[in-house]
């Protein structure tokens, strides 16, 4: 198989049943949505080779709370 030149070169080409693009809100909710599903390999990729030190948003919307309570995600934000 021919490396993509853009490929890092320690690193080789791989399968997963799921690409997600960009680890923002959108990116990251996908990953959690996909989690339950024990079946699907999942791998997100981003511009950003680790995570931001600090957060980007000043509050959270209440519609955002009930999705995340669907995930059981919002006691250990709100504990943060």
């Amino acid at each position: 198989m021919t490396r993509h030149p853009a490929m890092a070169p320690n690193s080789s080409p791989s399968q997963t049943d799921l690409l997600i693009i960009g680890a923002g809100p959108a990116g990251l909710m996908a990953a959690c949505w996909a989690s339950q599903y024990t079946n699907m390999t999942t791998r997100i990729i981003d511009k950003h080779p680790s995570r931001t030190a600090t957060g980007h948003a000043d509050g959270i919307q209440s519609r955002t709370l009930e999705i995340l309570e669907s995930f059981g995600l919002v006691d250990p934000i709100v504990r943060k």
